[in-house]
């Protein structure tokens, strides 16, 4: 079930984790540009006098970049639902299997526990060093 629910979608897949890539290269150079952009605009409008010109500038830069992150912060999620409804579908037919029909959600929700328990930053996720 899970093999043929890939060979649908890979294509699908790639290309989000393709746009995700691009996304994060866009960042990346947007950043080193808003960096340079506050250097020589905010930090210096005192000296000028000319912050209210300079404080515009950086925001309609700033705009752009924000409208990145948020892209960024919803292509992850997008992957998860992806994944996370397979589990669903595998989980739910494998119960089938095994459980009369009242249990079935029943085990639906005992594998969403088990995984937020036991991996608790995701499937695919980094567990996080601890200091």
């Amino acid at each position: 079930m899970i093999w043929l629910a890939w060979r649908q979608f890979r294509a699908q897949a790639l290309v989000v984790a393709g746009l995700l890539v691009v996304f994060a290269i866009a960042l990346a150079i947007n950043g080193t540009h808003l960096v340079h952009l506050y250097d020589t605009t905010v930090a210096t409008c005192a000296r000028r006098n000319d912050c209210a010109s300079a404080r515009a500038l950086f925001q309609a830069q700033a705009s752009w970049h924000n409208a990145l992150n948020l892209l960024m912060l919803a292509v992850p999620a997008l992957l998860g639902a992806f994944w996370g409804g397979l589990t669903v579908g595998f989980v739910q037919q494998c119960s089938a299997l095994v459980l009369p029909p009242q249990l079935q959600n029943a085990a639906i929700f005992v594998v969403f526990l088990l995984i937020v328990m036991l991996r608790p930053q995701g499937l695919f996720g980094r567990s996080a060093e601890r200091a």
